[in-house]
């Protein structure tokens, strides 16, 4: 009779809450440099009214505990809030980093536990290279159009757009990449034939980076040229122009007389 009672008691005393279900990545996409969040959640699980669930996180790079009781192990990496639903916990990992993909995380509530291991894909990840580790050289030379980007680090493959005077050059740049830790190293490359008389304009290189849209670099092409300020020293100028010179003549003055000659045809006089 004592033990049915004190069952009952118990019943009365006692509250559901949800055990571990599944970890969920909450955010997506995955920024390397930025917060990300874990949330797991708990469900039909009895514990006295008097008590909290007992919860830990675990795993990470070195396979410790990361947080019990919403106190982290280390607060500059890691803290726990809680959800939209008061059983909903939530593991915030602070400038995630390539070491912190790969890794196994655990959420226990109570005696359960549930595990997660975040794998890098194309779709839920990005890495945006900074201007520090990108590398952009271009030319505009006698109608020859280069330009060699190169990514040191990249996620996923970019897909990049090369611009000059609005026309798109894109599809014809090849790209090669390879594996650089988890992450890609990218080198974009383009060799186009212009227009020699093409010497001058506007080129702009922009990539998708996963959802995002980056400006690579905006330049502004000027090599024709120059056809003034020639001087004799200047044997292989091949453009002419006229040359003014002034004739006496006593009954009107001064007449101009135009004279066309090459600027090369006035070199070889002179010598």
């Amino acid at each position: 009779m004592i033990s049915v009672l004190m069952y009952v008691m118990f019943q009365f005393l006692s509250w559901h809450i949800n055990a571990c279900t599944d970890l969920e990545l909450l955010t997506k996409p995955v920024v390397f440099g930025e917060n990300v969040q874990l949330a797991c959640t708990a469900k039909d699980t009895e514990i006295p009214l008097d008590q909290q669930p007992s919860r830990r996180w675990s795993g990470g790079p070195f396979d410790k505990v990361l947080c019990m009781n919403a106190i982290p192990a280390d607060p500059l990496k890691y803290y726990e809030v809680i959800g939209k639903d008061r059983y909903e916990y939530i593991l915030v990992i602070k400038n995630f980093s390539e070491n912190d993909v790969g890794c196994e995380y655990k959420c226990i509530v109570g005696v359960d536990e549930t595990r997660k291991t975040l794998q890098i894909n194309e779709e839920d990840y990005e890495y945006i290279p900074s201007t520090e580790t990108t590398t952009v050289t271009s030319s505009l030379m006698y109608g020859h159009f280069s330009v060699d980007v190169h990514f040191d680090k990249v996620w996923p493959t970019p897909e990049c757009e090369i611009i000059f005077e609005d026309v798109k050059y894109g599809n014809k740049a090849k790209m090669s990449k390879r594996k650089n830790g988890k992450l890609y190293s990218v080198d974009i490359s383009l060799k186009h034939t212009l227009r020699k008389e093409d010497c001058t304009g506007e080129m702009l290189i922009s990539c998708e980076i996963g959802t995002k849209h980056i400006e690579i670099q905006r330049k502004h092409f000027n090599r024709c040229p120059v056809t003034a300020g020639c001087t004799y020293d200047l044997q292989h100028c091949k453009f002419s122009f006229t040359i003014v010179t002034m004739k006496r003549d006593f009954d009107h003055g001064y007449n101009y007389i135009r004279l066309g000659k090459s600027l090369k045809d006035r070199i070889k006089h002179k010598r």
